[in-house]
């Protein structure tokens, strides 16, 4: 700082040194800028800064929103057509509400083309569709339907049908088409079974050579299967040529499933 006089001359020296009452030179700070991390001191003591901080959180419910706190006391579970309902229905504390199926028709399907069986007279897989544990009950009807197809026909072509556990031929059979001619390209049949019992699935004759269904008499017995519907179980479709050469697979299977 520079002091002149009225004339505009230099008065003294360049720098006026101001002293405080303790006789001290009092010096000025310079600004510089704070950056994150130079700052200390307490939060809540920045006022300006707390201020603003406590305006961005309402503690109190926002605006169009609702808080609820407590404890559940009851649910209950509605029932419609073909739905059954037991066990502790509303549950107030602690239990168990159990759901079943009853007059309703369950459907298992499957439309990927199976494994073409060639190279051999043999009964052979060519598709299944799987039926989950505890599905079938006592009581229900299961249709079960499948259609054959072939890219070459130079002998006769039998096609079996099976409940297994696994996804092979084996298990129970429970039908047995009338062999297709030679001529034949493709056919689809039918085969029906009644769930008499845990122990009895009753189907027709499961060696029966018949086309297309089960709406025919036979003077041989029905057969009865004890089939474990607890367990997960495949019905199985298996092809057997009459000739090697012959290619055959299954088109689709589909299963409807009659609930008591």
């Amino acid at each position: 700082m520079q002091i002149v006089d009225a004339n505009g001359n230099v008065f003294g020296a360049d720098t006026l040194q101001i002293n405080g009452a303790d006789g001290k030179p009092k010096t000025t700070g310079g600004g510089g800028v704070a950056t994150w991390g130079t700052i200390t001191g307490t939060l809540s003591s920045q006022l300006d800064l707390q201020s603003a901080l406590n305006a961005k959180y309402d503690t109190s419910n926002p605006a169009g929103y609702t808080s609820n706190t407590g404890t559940v006391t009851s649910v209950q579970l509605a029932a419609g057509t073909g739905i059954s309902l037991s066990g502790t229905n509303p549950i107030t504390a602690s239990g168990t509400i159990t759901v079943a199926t009853s007059g309703v028709t369950i459907n298992k399907q499957t439309v990927t083309d199976g494994v073409a069986v060639t190279g051999t007279t043999v009964s052979t897989f060519t598709s299944s569709v799987l039926i989950p544990a505890n599905t079938v009950t006592t009581g229900d009807i299961l249709y079960v339907k499948t259609r054959i197809r072939r890219t070459t026909a130079l002998g006769t072509l039998t096609t079996r049908m099976y409940v297994n556990t696994s996804a092979a031929v084996g298990g129970s059979l429970i039908g047995t088409s009338a062999p297709a001619g030679a001529s034949a390209l493709y056919f689809q049949y039918t085969r029906t079974l009644a769930v008499k019992s845990a122990v009895s699935t009753e189907t027709m004759a499961g060696n029966a050579n018949i086309n297309p269904d089960d709406n025919t008499a036979l003077t041989i017995a029905v057969s009865t299967n004890n089939i474990d519907w607890t367990q997960n179980q495949y019905i199985i479709v298996a092809v057997q040529n009459g000739n090697t050469a012959d290619v055959a697979r299954s088109s689709f299977i589909h299963v409807q499933i009659h609930k008591a």
